[in-house]
């Protein structure tokens, strides 16, 4: 399961090297934003499945004595790892920038919730894009179901957030905010590790009846 792990890390080592000098760059151009990072994480995503259906490497690891679930698990935790490092370094970025390299200009601070709330929204996209590509057979069809899937994701968000003719119950609203201003690190931090825990549960059983068909 190791080996696969390295695989996916060499597979995406040239972007992940890009990652880095992008974000400090966006300080620079003024163009640092959490929703703009959130994108390229998933982008790396893509680029994984992409690389597998491309090469063809499930044809070849389903002949080794690896079972379905390690293979699984070897991509959700490059993904989690993924996370946890990406979002780690933003944070550690966007404190260095707004204490030491203020002369660039004014920047919101972004606090630890911030963070959180990016990372948790993060997760829980990757747990519903994920499964998407164990699905299907072909990459076409995935980037396609996931282009369909993520537009109306947002076109719900948006119909949600900015339409005055649909509302969401207050009291629903402010019973979940109460309850996550609890202990915000450790819920938030629950909700992605639910998700992302229900999702490989899920991938695990496709990828399994994949093999039946």
């Amino acid at each position: 399961m190791l080996q696969l792990l390295y695989k996916d890390i060499r597979v995406t080592r040239l972007y992940l090297l890009l990652f880095f000098p992008v974000v400090l760059a966006s300080y620079f151009f003024h163009v640092n934003n959490l929703d703009i990072f959130m994108t390229i994480i998933i982008g790396y995503l893509i680029l994984l499945f992409y690389y597998d259906y491309h090469n063809q490497v499930y044809k070849f690891i389903g002949s080794l004595p690896v079972k379905r679930t390690q293979i699984v698990l070897a991509r959700y935790l490059f993904l989690i790892l993924l996370l946890i490092g990406a979002f780690t370094y933003i944070g550690i970025i966007d404190y260095f920038v707004l204490h030491h390299l203020n002369f660039l200009g004014d920047f919101r601070n972004q606090t630890i919730n911030d963070v959180l709330k990016n990372f948790t929204i993060t997760a829980i996209l990757i747990a519903i894009y994920t499964p998407i590509f164990y699905l299907v057979k072909n990459f076409i069809y995935g980037i396609t179901v996931f282009m369909i899937v993520h537009f109306l994701l947002v076109f719900t968000y948006n119909m949600i957030l900015f339409n005055d003719f649909i509302t969401i119950d207050d009291k629903l609203l402010s019973t979940l905010f109460t309850i996550i201003n609890i202990q915000p690190v450790a819920i938030l931090l629950i909700i992605s590790a639910v998700s992302l825990f229900i999702s490989f549960l899920i991938s695990v059983r496709i990828s399994y009846k994949k093999d039946i068909l």
